[in-house]
């Protein structure tokens, strides 16, 4: 099976020419507005540090974590990205019967079955506006010891649960021993949904958090992670040492908690996202789900166009949307795009509504 992501600039520069500079890239869902002008001074001043050894336990940046989401440092894990606690997760349950979403991120089944874990599918429905279904996962749970659920959901956009039906699913796991591990990578935008609190004083709950797609971070790679201090502590034993380097800790503790940073990266991105959704909403033969994320999922209702030959068509205008064709329990027919400034959404809406001119054609 191959595992594709958005975001890859170099690939796209090779296929369709041009250099990296030259995409708008609408397939890799990241804040798109300028970093704190501080944040340079912050990575210079921490320059001097790179001749040392990190420091392995990350503990100046666990210490940040437990004030702003006010969690005990003990149940808190620093990761290099959330991608690498998503496979240690997979790892400490190796062997074990999976449950995941489909569709949903692609790096929950790739790390379950790197590990002889053996995945079982619940398929969020299309006609449902692919609402988790609770009452069918629960069916399952008994045959499993590890789920894994995205909130907001990658790539449809929306919250599969509200607050109070992921904890009653979370709840009514524990009878059974089931671990439920919460990717929270989005969550950002809807922060009163998130389940981060209740998972460092549950038994069964791990909460992840990336600092990639709000704060835009994607190159450093730092995420982590909240639970219960036994699982926290398996994986610390199995964790590669110094795996997350000195800049971005450094830069990870200037960001996070930045509240005018995270007020104003809010009100821009649920303003553009409206923005655009109702561009696309006006533009016949698309139609974008209802979206909690910085991204908006899209389905052609066009018969004589894919996602795939969409992704082409802009792909040689230089830009980059998500083919989710690649998606187990979705077809040809949907795309995902990131909610970017004014200027390069209004593009966006432009060449869309060219290429389904061309279509109709």
């Amino acid at each position: 099976m191959e595992y594709i992501h958005g975001g890859n600039l170099r690939l796209a520069s090779r296929i369709y020419g041009g250099s990296e500079k030259d995409f708008i890239d609408f397939s890799a869902s990241i804040n798109p507005l300028p970093r704190p002008p501080e944040l340079k001074e912050y990575v210079l001043e921490a320059l001097d540090s790179i001749k040392h050894y990190p420091d392995d336990n990350a503990s100046v940046f666990v210490e940040k974590v437990s004030d702003v989401y006010g969690v005990p440092q003990e149940n808190v894990l620093i990761g290099n990205g959330s991608s690498e606690l998503i496979f240690f997760l997979s790892l400490i349950n190796a062997n074990q019967q999976a449950l995941i979403l489909s569709p949903s991120f692609s790096e929950y089944e790739r790390s379950l079955l790197n590990n002889n874990c053996k995945v079982k599918k619940t398929y969020l429905d299309s006609l449902n506006n692919f609402n988790f279904n609770l009452d069918e996962a629960k069916a399952l749970l008994p045959q499993a010891k590890i789920v894994y659920l995205c909130n907001p959901n990658n790539p449809t956009s929306n919250l599969i649960l509200p607050k109070k039906g992921l904890l009653e699913f979370v709840k009514f796991a524990s009878r059974y021993g089931v671990l439920v591990i919460v990717d929270e990578a989005f969550i950002d935008m809807v922060p009163d949904e998130s389940l981060i609190k209740e998972a460092s004083h549950s038994d069964n709950l791990i909460v992840l958090r990336s600092m990639t797609k709000f704060f835009g971070l994607a190159g450093l790679r730092l995420g982590f992670a909240v639970g219960p201090k036994y699982v926290i502590d398996k994986i610390k034993v199995l964790r590669f040492p110094w795996s997350i380097n000195s800049l971005a800790l450094s830069v990870g503790y200037r960001i996070l908690g930045d509240r005018e940073f995270m007020k104003e990266s809010l009100e821009f991105l649920k303003t553009e996202r409206e923005f655009l959704s109702c561009g696309l909403k006006g533009i016949r033969g698309l139609y974008p789900y209802p979206s909690s994320a910085n991204f908006l999922f899209v389905r052609i209702d066009v018969e004589d166009m894919t996602s795939t030959e969409l992704f082409h068509y802009l792909a040689k205008e230089r830009m980059l949307i998500r083919d989710c064709s690649s998606f187990d329990g979705l077809d040809g027919k949907y795309f995902r795009v990131a909610v970017k400034d004014r200027v390069d959404n209004e593009r966006l809406l432009e060449k869309l509504q060219e290429a389904l001119n061309r279509s109709a054609c």
